[in-house]
């Protein structure tokens, strides 16, 4: 089944430069599956959202998964084109468009699609709190992009009371 993953991302070009790691691991009490994805290439290259567009637009994959990857990838365009104060073809990714983001956005939409999830539910993700080091220098967590998504798709955000200082909900993961 590891194949629903690393076929389309394969059609994107990027067979050979990421690798997935499972590992059981516990938290709370409880014991799940975390995992990561590992970058191989030594230095990933900053996109632009129209070259990134262009690539998943003429990547042989099924039209349904490009439909869904194209979504999430542009609600993070619109939402760093708005908080950059840039025109949408002007934005470049830098954490969203490494690797990671690519091969999670990827993996997460054809596997929602693989097991014909029709609706998913979940809680409000917690917002966040402190600041992270990003391309653009430090920001204020929740990182501007998350909050823009939040606001446009109507996302309420949790508290992070209790949580330790730290990004809790990316705009990766808010998309």
């Amino acid at each position: 089944k590891r194949q629903v993953v690393h076929q389309p991302l394969a059609a994107l070009g990027l067979a050979g430069r990421y690798r997935l790691v499972v590992e059981e691991r516990r938290s709370g009490g409880l014991r799940g599956l975390h995992l990561a994805v590992d970058s191989l290439e030594p230095d990933p290259p900053h996109r632009l959202w129209g070259e990134l567009r262009r690539q998943i637009a003429a990547a042989p994959l099924d039209p349904a998964l490009r439909e869904r990857v194209l979504a999430v990838f542009t609600l993070l365009a619109e939402a760093e084109a708005v908080v950059h104060g840039q025109p949408l073809e002007r934005v470049h990714f830098h954490e969203v468009g490494a690797l990671d983001a690519l091969v999670d956005v990827v993996g997460v939409c054809a596997g929602l699609l693989h097991l014909e999830v029709e609706l998913l539910l979940c809680t409000p993700p917690p917002a966040g709190h402190g600041s992270v080091a990003t391309a653009h220098g430090p920001l204020p967590l929740p990182a501007p992009a998350v909050l823009e998504i939040a606001r446009v798709r109507g996302m309420p955000l949790a508290s992070s009371e209790g949580f330790a200082a730290g990004e809790l909900t990316t705009p990766t993961g808010a998309a």
